[in-house]
């Protein structure tokens, strides 16, 4: 059942007087209210409460509020390092993220069944979602104040984030992953873009000491759209992830967290899906291509040694049946012939195994090895007589060409992929 309880009272940021500190100015030692300029004010979500085991549910539309502060001065000497001073919390994370992945699984269960969250699962995935919203904020340099070590939600902090625990729709639940797919791909394709955008932030960042306005609301956006992206996959809000172009201007105050775009924040986050689709789609290029080499090796790879059981039949036998010619000159001249016929069908087989390009010149190698042998086996075995026989052999390399086939042969299958 549903309680109410009074929400609690947050101390408004000011949003009306822009930061006017100098480039050195520590902005960890910035007062928020004073200090940072903020999009919005804290939201009039009610703390979450417990009675007992049961917590209070909203039946009402519950999405993840986040709320960012403002463009405003930063240290040039963070944003140069800003990455390297991240590391911890990216460390952190990684950790967190582990026991995140096991903390959904249990928890997908209890809410196909319950139609909720358990109340101990809905606050350790809402502070590690918190957590990543303010390492995310700090890297793409929307705030200088570095991120608390914590879960829980600091109302001096310029970056907040807050959900409450809400009913869910057990029939969505049961389905996340197939509902996820549209909100998944805008995110990864926002995100692909912001990555290569942030770039030209950070430069600007780094001589300005500030990010432009359009890029500060454009990632503020795109990092609130993740958040709620992963919000909704995490089960913490029954709410499908929107708002990747900013909120619509209110004629009354009556929501604080609005994110208003400007046209050219909204101009800087269609670039990102651009840049982001662009990237995307080379990736699965790339990945295609990658692919298909790698079907293209194994495909050679097995006619190649397909050959190569060709003629092993044939050089198995050979000096067995070479002694049992008992020195007869047309016996063994016969099996001469025919080894290197075999040899010269194994190079002809070689050249037709349609290798990549990268295993091109060593398909070219093995083939041109094989085949000289085979012409010296063939040429061994059109002697007429002894002393013919014996003049043939000690002028050819006949026993050097064979072992080049061998190494050559080895080189080729590893690099199709023989291990």
């Amino acid at each position: 059942m549903s309680q109410s309880h009074e929400p609690p009272e947050f101390e408004p940021q000011n949003a009306a007087n822009p930061p006017s500190a100098e480039d050195d100015t520590p902005a960890d030692q910035a007062t928020p209210g004073e200090d940072q300029a903020a999009y919005s004010e804290p939201a009039p979500y009610a703390e979450t409460t417990f009675s007992g085991t049961e917590p209070t549910l909203s039946s009402e539309p519950s999405p993840i509020l986040v709320s960012f502060p403002g463009p405003a001065r930063q240290r040039r000497w963070t944003v140069a390092i800003r990455i390297v001073l991240a590391i911890p919390h990216l460390v952190v994370l990684a950790i967190l993220g582990i026991a995140l992945e096991v903390v959904v699984f249990i928890s997908w269960f209890a809410a196909l069944f319950a139609g909720r969250l358990p109340a101990w699962a809905h606050t350790f995935i809402t502070g590690v979602l918190r957590w990543q919203t303010r390492a995310t904020a700090y890297v793409f340099l929307l705030t200088d104040v570095y991120p608390p070590f914590s879960l829980d939600d600091d109302a001096a902090y310029p970056v907040r984030l807050l959900s409450r625990p809400t009913r869910l729709n057990r029939l969505a639940v049961l389905f996340r992953l197939i509902l996820l797919v549209p909100a998944a791909l805008l995110s990864a394709v926002a995100m692909y873009g912001l990555l290569v955008l942030s770039f030209i932030g950070w430069l600007t960042g780094l001589f300005a000491g500030k990010l432009p306005d359009p890029i500060h609301q454009a990632v503020a956006a795109i990092n609130r759209y993740s958040a709620r992206y992963a919000g909704y996959g995490f089960m913490v809000t029954g709410e499908y992830p929107w708002g990747l172009f900013g909120d619509q201007a209110a004629e009354t105050p009556a929501d604080p967290w609005r994110l208003i775009l400007s046209s050219a924040a909204k101009g800087t986050v269609t670039a990102c899906l651009v840049v982001g689709v662009g990237v995307l789609g080379a990736g699965v290029a790339i990945d295609s291509l990658t692919f298909g080499t790698a079907v293209s090796k194994t495909a050679s790879l097995a006619r190649i040694e397909r050959a190569n059981r060709v003629l092993g039949r044939t050089f198995s036998s050979f000096q067995s049946e070479v002694a049992a010619c008992n020195q007869q000159l047309t016996c063994v001249t016969n099996l001469d012939r025919g080894a290197g016929q075999a040899l010269e069908t194994f190079g002809n087989s070689v050249s037709a195994a349609g290798v990549p390009a990268s295993a091109a010149a060593d398909a070219s190698t093995l083939a041109n090895e094989a085949n000289t042998a085979g012409r010296a086996l063939v040429q061994l075995g059109s002697a007429t007589s002894v002393a013919q026989y014996q003049t043939i052999v000690s002028s050819s390399n006949l026993q050097q060409d064979l072992q080049q086939v061998g190494i050559a042969y080895l080189k080729l299958t590893r690099d199709l992929g023989r291990r």
